[in-house]
């Protein structure tokens, strides 16, 4: 009987350090962008979002009136849009397990057509 119970222990000793040790080494879940493009006439080419200077939804660009969910891993970042030939300005923004908002929009400043990107308060 003294010797089922020290199995009994180093079993579950054994199953306590595997469980110790898993959560260690567990990928932490990653954030989320969500990029909104507002609809005007301004611009009619599909919105490419752009984090730390590579494009993120080639396969899925952005349209008029549309968002897009584009999870990315934690940490620091840089974030643009591009549709066409037209470019935001770069924003930087950290991403720590939680979602980040971006609204896009073509607007005319000045007699000239920009791509402007905003964070959004989340």
């Amino acid at each position: 009987m003294y010797h089922r119970q020290n199995k009994k222990l180093i079993f579950i000793f054994f199953l306590l350090i595997v469980l110790l040790l898993n959560s260690c080494l567990s990928t932490p879940k990653p954030s989320t962008i969500v990029v909104t493009r507002l609809s005007t006439n301004l611009d009619d080419g599909q919105l490419f979002v752009y984090v730390d200077g590579r494009v993120v939804n080639k396969k899925s660009p952005i349209g008029k009136g549309q968002s897009r969910n584009i999870a990315i891993p934690n940490g620091n970042h840089r974030i643009s849009v591009k549709v066409d030939h037209f470019q935001s300005d770069t924003i930087n923004f950290n991403a720590d397990n939680n979602t980040t908002n971006f609204t896009a929009s073509a607007q005319r400043v000045g007699g000239a057509r920009v791509l402007i990107l905003e964070r959004n308060n989340n």
